[in-house]
């Protein structure tokens, strides 16, 4: 499971991204559930990532991704670790 959340300021838009490992997944959803959340079943995606690298481990990477109803695609580029 993965959360992304993008986060607002003044001089751009930064990216968290989160991953949650071995949850009870019906556990979970009988919880958002009981806080009145809408189950849009699933959904599968495929993902095809072209990435480049620095010798410093950073680096710029172009992804397609693709869902039922939509295809999209990204950019990033790495400019620090964090």
């Amino acid at each position: 499971m993965r959360f992304i959340t993008l986060l607002q300021n003044n001089m751009a838009n930064k990216e968290i991204e989160v991953r949650f490992l071995e949850i009870d997944k019906k556990a979970l959803i009988k919880k958002l559930h009981k806080l009145d959340a809408k189950d849009f079943g699933e959904n599968l995606l495929d993902e095809i990532i072209f990435e480049s690298r620095e010798k410093d481990g950073l680096g710029k990477f172009i992804r397609l991704r693709k869902t039922k109803n939509k295809i999209q695609i990204a950019y990033k580029h790495h400019t620090a670790h964090t």
